[in-house]
């Protein structure tokens, strides 16, 4: 019989498992799903972001670091959805 060893890990080793290993992730019922941001998006973030901001110019979200990706994570029919 072979013996199985659980492993402890760090909140932030634990996610990235989750994001790079899809049966680890399927093991603790977790659906991943990311796709990248369209400039519309990016851009409507960049508003909700800056709404004091009277004018601004459509290259401003390379300026504040506004996200990339968008990264829907769902266990037991709960979504929560996270920008990087």
């Amino acid at each position: 019989m072979r013996k199985i060893i659980k492993r402890s890990y760090t909140k932030e080793e634990f996610i990235n498992k989750c994001k790079t290993d899809t049966e680890f992730s399927q093991r603790w019922g977790l659906t991943i799903e990311e796709r990248e941001l369209s400039q519309d998006e990016r851009y409507d973030l960049l508003t909700q972001q800056m709404t004091k901001l009277r004018a601004i110019r459509d290259e401003d979200y390379i300026n504040y670091n506004i996200p990339t990706k968008l990264i829907a994570v769902t266990h037991n029919n709960k979504t929560i959805e996270s920008y990087e």
